[in-house]
């Protein structure tokens, strides 16, 4: 447990430190638990703040989304590696699928840490807010960043290449969708 715990300051005091213990550690369940707490909680947020349902053509749909919440973050979770993977691969990086896994649920860990804040900040004040901006900017600074560094030390890059790799992945990621929605498109234009 301490080990943990550990983890979970190390993620926010010295992330650099941290990622060098999971990668060599490699706590696989840790990890696990926290994308699929992350899931949970990221559903319940959808569940409470999508709009009133009870008009919906679609009864009851409200509730399966937020059940299925949970699995589809977690392919989410698979998805998002494996680009990270990929685009690392392309510059030449050395870390794994399952180092990617680790360090997209490490940086969901920072986030776990802060949602009690976040969610006294949003009780406190309105969403739209210049502290709450000023808040959500700081948190995605912060966020990008122990990202990158766990780039950095998952594929051993340095910091040019691991934001090289994270871009590279976001161009893969709007490609994907872009193949999406021509096919989907596609589809519906013969669909008569």
């Amino acid at each position: 447990m301490k080990r943990y715990i550990n983890y979970a300051r190390g993620i926010v005091i010295n992330p650099r430190l941290t990622f060098q213990k999971v990668l060599q550690e490699r706590p696989m369940k840790f990890v696990f638990i926290i994308m699929l707490i992350y899931g949970i909680l990221a559903g319940l947020v959808l569940f409470f703040n999508v709009p009133d349902l009870s008009k919906d053509p679609f009864p009851g749909l409200q509730k399966k989304i937020f059940l299925a919440f949970p699995i589809i973050y977690l392919m989410l979770w698979f998805i998002s590696s494996g680009l990270l993977r990929v685009s690392g691969r392309q510059l030449k990086g050395k870390g794994t699928f399952k180092d990617m896994l680790f360090v997209f649920g490490m940086t969901h860990m920072f986030l776990l840490l802060i949602s009690p804040f976040a969610f006294l900040l949003f009780m406190i004040m309105h969403i739209g807010s210049p502290i709450s901006t000023i808040w959500r900017i700081l948190i995605s600074i912060w966020l990008i960043t122990i990202l990158i560094i766990g780039i950095k030390q998952a594929h051993q890059f340095s910091i040019a290449k691991a934001i090289g790799s994270l871009i590279l992945a976001f161009v893969y990621l709007i490609g994907i969708f872009l193949l999406i929605f021509f096919f989907r498109a596609l589809f519906w234009s013969f669909n008569i």
